[in-house]
């Protein structure tokens, strides 16, 4: 429901910007980018410790509330952030690099012809950027279940099998991606712009959501869950398999004392 209502407040606030850029106001939207990312980060934490710790030990509330651990969630999802934009941007430059080099000044105005195989060494890098981030995933599930855990040590234990986890998020991830697509192309939620035409700046148009709106977008938000849900179980598979991590004490069942016989 909180992906739903954020999601209304985006897609206007997205269209005014839009139709009006010179009343957009980026302190705003930067606040409500944090804001819709405040729902997964309550779901994914709930669900890891779910997955990890067990229902007795980690039975999700209806809100569990903000606590310390959903602010180390939010932490390392801006360091994986700052990661990516980094490599992307070291990407970027050494491909223009490469192009300048072997295309020459005409590239930069834009009267080279790119051919195919550019374009398949783009797709490769992207795929070898998204690889080389998986390689700090592990920093989620220790951040769900408390433990001090940091991006040196998830580099550490995923070493040879960031392919892996690659490969099985996309195996898992691909119905959800495949039905999606299917429902958003046959089912595209209706969003109704009207305005004055020729209008100025007093007669911007007006953005509403009819019911219809409602139920598709709740129908993509709910699959968009279920696959968040499956990719974390497989996230929390891994990090307990290649570091080898257990519950503490806490979570197990009490061991009986000398005094009290085992039922």
């Amino acid at each position: 429901v909180l992906t739903l209502v954020l999601n209304v407040f985006s897609i206007r606030m997205a269209i005014n910007a839009m139709t009006a850029p010179q009343d957009a106001n980026p302190i705003l939207i930067l606040i409500l980018i944090l804001l819709s990312n405040c729902p997964y980060i309550l779901f994914s934490v709930a669900w890891f410790r779910l997955v990890l710790l067990g229902e007795a030990r980690a039975r999700p509330a209806f809100f569990s509330g903000w606590q310390l651990r959903h602010w180390r969630f939010l932490r390392f999802i801006f360091a994986m952030l700052g990661i990516t934009m980094f490599a992307v941007m070291a990407a970027t430059l050494v491909m223009s690099l490469l192009l300048s080099f072997f295309y020459g000044a005409d590239v930069l105005a834009g009267e080279a012809s790119i051919g195919g195989g550019v374009f398949l060494l783009a797709i490769l890098v992207s795929l070898f950027i998204t690889i080389m981030v998986l390689r700090f995933c592990f920093v989620f599930p220790a951040a769900a279940v408390d433990e001090t855990y940091g991006l040196a040590m998830s580099w550490q234990h995923t070493k040879g099998q960031a392919l892996r986890i690659f490969l099985a998020i996309l195996l898992v991830a691909f119905p959800f991606a495949i039905a999606t697509s299917i429902l958003g192309g046959f089912l595209s939620p209706p969003v109704e712009i009207t305005g004055v035409e020729g209008g100025g700046v007093d007669a911007l148009p007006s953005v509403s959501f009819g019911p219809m709106y409602l139920v598709l977008e709740a129908i993509f938000v709910i699959m968009g869950y279920l696959m968040t849900a499956v990719c974390i179980e497989l996230v929390a598979l891994a990090f307990r398999i290649c570091t080898g991590w257990v519950p503490d004490d806490a979570a197990g069942p009490p061991v009986p004392s000398h005094e009290e016989a085992p039922s």
